[in-house]
């Protein structure tokens, strides 16, 4: 049902951009759009800095969404407009941005350089950055959504909550693996719209000359005169709002990464302990920071549970005693790496893909294995 919903929520949206684009419009209609268009663009953001929690903004992913057609729809309808009155074009907004672009040969010159950094800027800090922390985003939300249901899990079955609590905080814990999702798709959206307009630009510029000369009998060099300053304007108004976008994007990477980093800080200063520390550390388990979720109480701590479990299996098994294991973060091993060591030298070393059961298990029965081969130095201890 819900699928559906969006099926013909996406068909009303593109239907109403395309009556927008081929339906007849005023230079005063389309002020209004592309200030609508900006001021759009500006409440996202403006509204993503205030909050707290990416999360709690669950309708971002479809207002970037519709705010990025938006502005392809109004980037198409500036351009036939530009067009087809050439000369005569009245926009004023675009009209006033193009005085930059406009003049003398050296204006000119200076519009374009300010322009192309701009659109290097673009391209290369932002719309990167903020697809590659989108990613990142989604990676971690999807990753610890394995660890996180496990302690919803625990906490029900020992009583903590009850059948609807669980249920509840499942729903919950599914939405924001779809808001970080949704929001990723929204990034890549918002990139491709970036090299649409740069594809625009280019475009409209030649169509621009052809038609002014073809069509109008301007001469070509009139024809740049004309029409250069009021594309390059036009494009450089469609890549604002991306830009705002972008950096909306980073803002709620920031708001879920930050948590994970504020964990790993407080890790330097305390460690994560199944029991106290004794003095010579025999064993040691050292992880990544991507890793934390696997020790934090918040997530169940399930790393901390089956390391009690293993150390005591370990001890009906050889009937020895095996030392409190020290649980630290390291800050110089890769996010997903982990690192064994027994006496403070390393035994044995793994890369971890997902952080879900599978990550628990691999660590456990790699610890055992390191335990077992290393036996006699605990045994020279008893």
């Amino acid at each position: 049902m819900k699928g559906n919903k969006r099926i013909w929520g996406f068909i009303i949206c593109l239907f109403t951009f395309a009556l927008l684009i081929l339906l007849p419009v005023s230079g005063l209609l389309l002020d209004i759009l592309i200030s609508l268009n900006l001021l759009f663009a500006f409440i996202i953001l403006f509204t993503a800095l205030f909050i707290k929690k990416g999360f709690s903004f669950k309708s971002l992913p479809k207002l970037a969404l519709f705010s990025a057609i938006f502005n392809v729809s109004i980037n198409i309808l500036a351009n036939r407009l530009i067009f087809t009155k050439g000369v005569d074009f009245d926009g004023t907004i675009i009209r006033f941005f193009s005085d930059f672009f406009s003049g003398s040969l050296f204006f000119t010159l200076i519009g374009i350089i300010i322009f192309t950094i701009f659109i290097i800027f673009q391209i290369i800090l932002i719309t990167k950055y903020s697809n590659r922390v989108s990613e990142v985003a989604a990676r971690f939300t999807l990753d610890s959504f394995q660890v996180k249901l496990m302690a919803i899990e625990t906490e029900y079955n020992s009583g903590v909550i009850d059948e609807t609590q669980a249920e509840s905080k499942k729903y919950k814990l599914k939405q924001e693996a779809d808001f970080y999702y949704r929001m990723d798709d929204a990034a890549k959206f918002i990139s491709g719209s970036i090299k649409i307009n740069i594809f625009f630009i280019l475009i409209t510029i030649l169509g621009g000359i052809l038609t002014g000369n073809i069509f109008y009998d301007i001469s070509i060099i009139n024809a740049i005169s004309i029409y250069f300053p009021l594309i390059f304007s036009n494009g450089f108004l469609s890549m604002i709002p991306l830009t705002l976008l972008s950096l909306t994007n980073i803002k709620l990477f920031q708001l879920k990464y930050l948590k994970l980093r504020n964990s790993y800080k407080k890790s330097n200063k305390k460690t994560y302990e199944e029991e106290p520390i004794i003095f010579h550390e025999p064993l040691t388990l050292e992880l990544g920071y991507g890793m934390v979720p696997l020790v934090e109480k918040e997530y169940g701590a399930i790393l901390i549970e089956s390391i009690r479990e293993m150390r005591y299996q370990i001890s009906q098994e050889l009937k020895i005693t095996i030392p409190k294991i020290r649980i630290i973060d390291n800050a110089i091993l890769d996010p997903r790496e982990y690192c064994i060591k027994i006496h403070g030298e390393d035994k044995g070393r793994g890369i971890i893909k997902n952080i879900d059961l599978e990550a628990n298990s691999k660590i456990i029965t790699h610890f055992t294995e390191i335990i077992k081969q290393n036996i006699t130095e605990f045994q020279n201890q008893d």
